[in-house]
């Protein structure tokens, strides 16, 4: 139980820590991530219509709070181990957690507060927290834990 205590410490250490980078950290990181997924994904700015997140960095870097919140998600949920009140508690946290990381950005001078990237953190963290809890569910039913 320790470490995944830890585990989800250090993410929440790490998220903030990209909160609080400076700009030209924030845009160095996104354009590496974004030149590896379009490398991974073959994508090629000559192509006919390149997808948005290609193109648009605004766009890309608010699609990446997508896995991000999705891995608190998942590792919040799974610290609860499926059960039902601990997953309410889960979700509850990560949202949480969102409204923070995006209403400290209203303290930093060279960030913003994002409503969309706010709904996108939610979405991923509420869509893993429910994936734990549909993968943990049969097992509940067999060990009788509801």
């Amino acid at each position: 139980m320790k470490l995944k205590r830890i585990l989800i410490f250090l993410l929440l250490a790490c998220m903030l820590f990209l909160t609080f980078q400076s700009p030209e950290g924030t845009v160095r990181l996104s354009r590496s991530l974004q030149s590896f997924m379009m490398r991974l994904l073959g994508v090629e700015l000559t192509d006919s219509s390149p997808p948005r997140w290609a193109v648009d960095m605004h766009w890309f870097r608010t699609l990446l709070h997508l896995p991000e919140y999705f891995v608190l998600g998942l590792a919040v949920g799974l610290y609860g181990r499926g059960r039902r009140r601990a997953l309410w508690t889960a979700a509850a946290f990560c949202a949480a957690f969102a409204l923070l990381d995006e209403s400290i950005k209203l303290l930093l001078p060279t960030r913003e507060f994002g409503a969309l990237d706010l709904c996108f953190d939610i979405l991923a963290s509420l869509a893993a927290v429910a994936l734990v809890y549909a993968l943990a569910r049969p097992r509940a039913k067999e060990g009788g834990n509801p």
